[in-house]
């Protein structure tokens, strides 16, 4: 039995000849393992039904196990199944990519499940081929999945064509599989991205005027208290104007009042409220109620997930009024907590 072709090439700047090589042999219906930042992986052409067929049996696989296809882009993902649900579209823009695995309804009615890697080997390869790559661990099934060149040689060396090694996987354990198939989410395996993540993640928009005062000191005031909290990965926090320019720095009196809470809120740049980011939010927080009726102009179904805090304008005024802002947004601290279902 004759060994498998070992190439190793930078984790960082994988070089283009090995990566060459690599997709010539997957062209050519062969079976190559790499790095992921997961596990290591062995892929073939998803389109060569025989190459697939050979993933199984050098893995000694059960035919009724799916393996999950490696792609490097949603367009691929859109020409494969019959529609990404909006949950879907959440998990993809957090976490792809990345450690997720999505199972989606295929065409047919099956079900598929697809991954879009964050490794840089992997990602290089997958933008050289013309199709999407079927893939499993890269192990004999029942035993640990590899991290490392040598583990995957243990269990595959001559059973397969060539090996990438690409030193030791970034974070050594099986991506999170979830099911979307059904009326909701489901997790079928906990790997790398935790339960807790999958369910309670929030993107959270704070919105006032300018974005110089009160929706940045809302901002730099919650991932303040999500840090005291340990919870500060749940939650993503931005803020923007109604009538914001881009990229200037806060008002000299807010940072002022919130250096006195030991909250550093100098590096803010404004932005403009956008279409995108209403749409992209959990949660959306206005300072008064003239904020939120002009986002329900942009975005009209945005009004169930859009509260209003009633916080005044500081702007032109002493800075004891700015002191008074942040006392009032503390005061709303709790329900918006409460919304974001953070004990």
């Amino acid at each position: 039995m004759s060994s498998t072709k070992v190439i190793k090439l930078s984790p960082i700047y994988p070089e283009p000849q090995g990566i060459e090589e690599a997709v010539s042999i997957l062209k050519n219906g062969g079976l190559v393992a790499f790095p992921t930042e997961t596990v290591y992986g062995l892929g073939a052409s998803f389109l060569n039904k025989d190459a697939v067929e050979r993933i199984y049996r050098v893995k000694k696989r059960e035919k009724n196990k799916p393996l999950v296809i490696l792609i490097d882009g949603t367009r691929e993902l859109e020409e494969l199944i019959s529609e990404v649900p909006e949950t879907g579209k959440k998990l993809i823009k957090r976490f792809w990519p990345g450690p997720l695995t999505l199972i989606f309804k295929g065409k047919d009615g099956d079900k598929i499940s697809f991954r879009m890697p964050a490794n840089r080997i992997c990602q290089e390869l997958l933008s050289k081929v013309d199709f999407p790559l079927a893939t499993s661990s890269a192990n004999l099934s029942g035993n640990p999945s590899p991290r490392t060149a040598e583990e995957v040689l243990k269990d595959l060396d001559g059973l397969i064509d060539m090996l990438i090694d690409g030193g030791h996987s970034q974070i050594g354990v099986e991506s999170t599989v979830v099911d979307l198939t059904g009326s909701s989410p489901t997790i079928l395996r906990e790997g790398a991205i935790s339960r807790e993540l999958i369910f309670k993640f929030k993107n959270v928009l704070f919105v006032c005027t300018g974005n110089i005062c009160r929706s940045p000191m809302a901002e730099g005031l919650l991932r303040h208290k999500l840090k005291e909290l340990n919870k500060e990965k749940l939650v993503e926090i931005f803020s923007a104007g109604v009538a914001s320019p881009l990229g200037m720095g806060p008002s000299e009196n807010a940072v002022q009042v919130m250096n006195e809470d030991r909250i550093d809120i100098s590096g803010h740049k404004s932005r403009p409220l956008s279409r995108d980011s209403i749409e992209d939010a959990d949660l959306i927080f206005t300072m008064e109620d003239r904020h939120k009726d002009l986002i329900l102009e942009k975005v009209p179904q945005a009004s169930s997930k859009t509260y209003v805090l009633n916080i005044e304008d500081p702007i032109g005024k002493p800075v004891e009024v700015y002191s008074r802002v942040l006392e009032n947004l503390k005061k709303s601290l709790p329900e918006i907590l409460r919304l974001l279902e953070i004990d």
